[in-house]
């Protein structure tokens, strides 16, 4: 298994529960606080166009926030699965590479 996913799911299984669930939400409050800002910033720029523009940009918002929301959760479950795969596959290759060394062995005459 890789060092730093090791150490990484170590200490975090180190944690008391209230820090290990801040230390995961963390960057996805953050990522969210940096979105918000951004439509913030647009609302405010495009405010100089016309009540039309603002209306449009307020209406783009929450179906944006959806899309990055819902791939931000497709890239944590694409990640969480190789991972996974990664430390419980090894175990399962092993077992079959053994398996196959075993079965490919030629037999003694007896």
């Amino acid at each position: 298994m890789d060092d730093t996913l090791h150490r990484t799911v170590t200490r975090l299984t180190q944690l008391s529960i209230p820090r290990a669930l801040a230390a995961l939400a963390l960057p996805i409050v953050l990522a969210n606080t940096l979105l918000t800002a951004h439509q913030l910033v647009n609302t405010f720029w495009v405010g100089r166009l016309g009540a039309p523009a603002v209306a449009a940009v307020s209406v783009s918002f929450p179906v944006i926030f959806l899309l990055v929301s819902v791939m931000i959760v497709c890239s944590i479950a694409a990640s969480a699965r190789y991972y996974l795969s990664k430390c419980h596959g090894m175990d399962a290759c092993a077992a079959a590479e053994a398996e196959s060394h075993e079965r490919d062995k030629p037999s003694e005459p007896q």
